[in-house]
């Protein structure tokens, strides 16, 4: 026995099927079940390789190839060759300079670390303490800039206005594993920096630059990114928490710079639900 089904019937049947495949997505939209985050990442790799964004020249990339190692020798470069970086960048007019790394630990090159580190029963630091009182007629910023890197690598930064340092993922069992916090970030309410605070991207302890770099800089933003389970970086947070400060990127920190200068504020607002579905988020920057 054969039993036809009439147009009007597999209309319904269609139209019921794709709203029972609606739901199921809907409710399967949030969930972090690994078949759901695959197929979203997929989909997501592939509008990004079938129309890539277009690529910009407002920013250049200062590389440390073979050839400057050729001429400058191995990395880490001494920090007063780094401040004539700073100097350089900054005289051709350099919106914003950025180095995505961390200076933790004084510069072991400077001529002040040697001397620290000298024996008092060496010979060679009678020679240097020698060399020294003959330098008295010397300025005292003089004497710095021969003989501590690190000063002379914050005095560029400072005089820069434009150098935004970086942090990144420290270790707990660290002493000073909070980061140096320009507190640029400006919110609408109090209720609203209670939620960053509690939800924005979280870390427990920074790997921080050396106060005096950090202090000097026009601000100080996290790096900190975790790629995701196939080892893909797709996401990085733009807000940092580390559970009672709220922190910029380093992204959000170098447009800051970029756009509204050292003493400009960010300012985080709510979005009204009428225009949340224009711009794809509760919140702007």
């Amino acid at each position: 026995m054969q039993i036809k089904i009439g147009r009007d019937r597999w209309t319904t049947i269609h139209y019921a099927f794709l709203m029972v495949l609606l739901a199921f997505f809907t409710l399967f939209s949030g969930s972090e079940h690994h078949m759901r985050v695959r197929l979203q990442n997929d989909v997501f790799d592939f509008f990004n390789q079938i129309s890539p964004r277009p690529a910009a020249d407002s920013v250049r990339i200062i590389d440390i190839d073979e050839a400057s190692l050729d001429i400058y020798g191995q990395w880490p470069w001494p920090r007063n060759i780094l401040a004539d970086m700073i100097n350089n960048l900054t005289m051709l007019g350099a919106k914003v300079i950025v180095f995505d790394g961390v200076f933790p630990e004084p510069d072991r090159t400077s001529p002040k670390y040697f001397l620290e580190h000298l024996p008092q029963d060496d010979t060679a630091r009678d020679f240097f303490d020698q060399e020294l009182k003959r330098g008295d007629a010397i300025e005292p910023d003089d004497m710095n800039n021969m003989f501590d890197h690190d000063a002379v690598f914050a005095a560029a930064i400072k005089e820069s206005e434009r150098f935004v340092s970086g942090f990144t993922y420290g270790r707990e069992d660290r002493s000073g594993g909070k980061p140096v916090n320009k507190r640029r970030i400006q919110f609408a309410n109090k209720d609203l920096e209670a939620l960053f605070i509690k939800h924005a991207a979280p870390f427990k302890a920074a790997a921080d630059n050396l106060p005096l770099i950090a202090e000097s800089a026009a601000d100080n933003g996290s790096f900190m990114v975790e790629p995701d389970k196939d080892g893909i970086l797709r996401r990085v947070g733009i807000i940092f928490s580390d559970g009672t400060d709220i922190y910029p990127s380093l992204s959000l920190a170098a447009l800051r710079i970029s756009m509204l200068g050292r003493k400009g504020m960010v300012r985080m607002v709510e979005v009204p639900a009428e225009k949340q579905a224009t711009i794809d988020t509760a919140y702007r920057v």
